[in-house]
């Protein structure tokens, strides 16, 4: 205690941030932070995770919350490769946007059944997508076999129109 305050060292208290591990065939590849919650996208199923605070402060896997490929409404959601946050005024309170491979958007909200958009695809059709963002009503994906980012002008969350290229130069 003495050479840490000569130090100026604080000790700090490490904990578990969950209440029990994550089964062992689960791969994160991404952690999205959404409000008080956050979203785990899972290399290996192709599903988002849930974990939110339980009343003793350590996170808590929600096992009721679905967010999973599969069929959705007109569409079949394929494995989800990328996810993105959404904002909190969502008319249905959707937290989370996923994407597939064959760019099918996948919203999951924390109550109720998750909801899909096939995207209108580019003029040459998709190469291989690898990754989207969301910035306010754009979209804005990777495609990294055409070597583009294609950008989708949005109504809130709903995209209709054909993408852009979002660079005008040769790339």
């Amino acid at each position: 205690n003495a050479l840490d305050a000569m130090d100026l060292t604080k000790r700090l208290e490490f904990r578990p941030a969950l209440t029990v591990k994550l089964p062992e065939n689960v791969s994160i590849r991404k952690v999205v932070p959404s409000g008080a919650d956050v979203y785990l996208l899972d290399g290996t199923s192709g599903s988002v995770l849930r974990i939110a605070y339980n009343t003793k402060g350590y996170f808590e896997l929600d096992a009721n919350f679905k967010c999973a490929p599969g069929p959705s409404g007109l569409n079949t959601i394929g494995h989800l490769i990328d996810l993105v946050p959404l904002p909190v005024n969502q008319p249905d309170n959707y937290r989370v946007m996923g994407i597939d491979s064959d760019g099918n958007l996948l919203y999951c909200s924390v109550e109720g059944t998750p909801s899909s958009q096939r995207l209108p695809a580019p003029s040459g059709g998709w190469g291989k997508i690898a990754g989207f963002t969301l910035d306010q009503s754009n979209l804005y994906i990777l495609d990294v076999d055409e070597k583009t980012v294609w950008m989708y002008p949005g109504n809130g969350i709903n995209f209709v129109v054909t993408p852009q290229p979002f660079f005008d130069e040769e790339i």
